[in-house]
């Protein structure tokens, strides 16, 4: 980690990220507020601090609604799953199957 100066600012570098510390300006100190620090920004799944403010954002399989939080993405009624016969949803997932008389390839989406 380190920590620079520029424009009247103080930033911390932590792997590849600027952190904003604080700001100085006519002699106050502005200090942000890590949102996502303590509670997450009171969100479930991914929350970004940015300066003044912060953002939130969902996993792989879920749909950010109503900026406020993250609703499974039933993959088997989009037609993204691939499967060649049955789609089973799973919670930010899915996973296919096949009828009684055929195994699962090992690409997991066909049947043989």
């Amino acid at each position: 980690m380190s920590v620079i100066a520029w424009m009247d600012s103080i930033y911390e570098i932590t792997n590849a990220k600027v952190v904003i510390i604080c700001l100085y300006l006519n002699n106050n100190v502005i200090i942000d507020i890590d949102e996502c620090n303590n509670t997450n920004g009171g969100f479930q799944q991914l929350c970004t601090n940015t300066f003044g403010s912060y953002y939130c954002s969902c996993n792989t399989g879920f749909n950010l609604r109503h900026n406020s939080f993250c609703a499974d993405v039933d993959e088997c009624s989009t037609g993204t799953n691939n499967c060649s016969h049955k789609c089973v949803n799973e919670i930010g997932s899915f996973h296919c199957e096949c009828f009684s008389d055929e195994v699962l390839s090992d690409d997991r989406v066909s049947c043989k």
